[in-house]
């Protein structure tokens, strides 16, 4: 399994105080969960966003309160798309209301299961799909052919990650196997990301730990990439460690 026979394992990795704790499986809300998310402190990681001098990024600082940015830049997610293809594959991972969602498969990969073009990998039960799986109260996906996905290091140490669209959403893989959740650098894309295990990548205007980031909605190759040090492409200046200054919107 993935993590098994790596060093340095019982240093505190993301999603080991799992939200998953009672068996739910990543895509489920669970209300309460957001105050010990694992992942926070960013184990194997530089706490420091770049631009960064002490603070890791949403701590303690003044909240934008009632002016928050307008969120004016529509998110390109196309999960509302309706899929092709003629089979209807059951997604087992619990929702909610702890109902099957139907999404349609287009076709099978030998390697990791049933595919839809627009949400990605289909999990499900039974030979043929992909699996979420939790090791040591880290959430990892098996494909159908019992592999699975994982990034790689670079010389330096620094984290390349596997993604992965999971039943419409995106999810960040380290090299050990184990799916990200929180903040996150990608040393293939040199910048930060932010991952919510239950739902997946964020994107646009996102309210985390008392400030504001925003992260690009297009999927123009860098989707989900935080803005630093300049203005957002609705007018909102986030300093260099990708928050809101807390300043009026500037006219374009």
């Amino acid at each position: 399994k993935p993590g098994e026979e790596n060093p340095g394992e019982d240093d505190n990795k993301p999603g080991e105080e799992n939200p998953g704790e009672d068996d739910n499986k990543p895509g489920e809300e669970n209300p309460g969960e957001d105050d010990n998310k694992p992942g926070e402190e960013n184990p194997g990681e530089d706490d420091n966003k770049p631009g960064e001098d002490d603070n890791k990024p949403g701590g303690e600082g003044n909240k934008p309160g009632n002016n928050k940015p307008n969120n004016t830049i529509e998110d390109d997610d196309d999960d509302d798309s309706e899929d092709s293809g003629d089979s209807a594959i059951e997604n087992t991972t619990p929702s909610k209301q702890e109902e099957s969602v139907i999404i349609k498969a287009d076709y099978k990969d030998q390697i990791r299961g049933y595919i839809s073009l627009v949400q990605g990998i289909i999990t499900g039960s039974g030979n043929g799909y992909a699996k979420w799986k939790q090791t040591n109260g880290s959430w990892w996906l098996e494909y159908a052919d019992g592999t699975w996905p994982h990034g790689q290091l670079t010389s330096t140490g620094q984290q390349i990650y596997k993604w992965e669209r999971i039943n419409g959403a995106w999810y960040a893989f380290d090299a050990d196997g184990y799916a990200k959740n929180g903040w996150h650098l990608d040393a293939g894309y040199q910048s930060w990301f932010y991952i919510d295990i239950n739902s997946g990548m964020k994107t646009g205007w996102q309210f985390i730990e008392g400030k504001w980031y925003y992260f690009n909605p297009v999927s123009d190759g860098t989707r989900g990439k935080m803005y630093a040090d300049g203005y957002t492409p609705d007018g909102w200046y986030v300093d260099k460690s990708g928050a809101w200054d807390g300043k009026p919107q500037q006219k374009k």
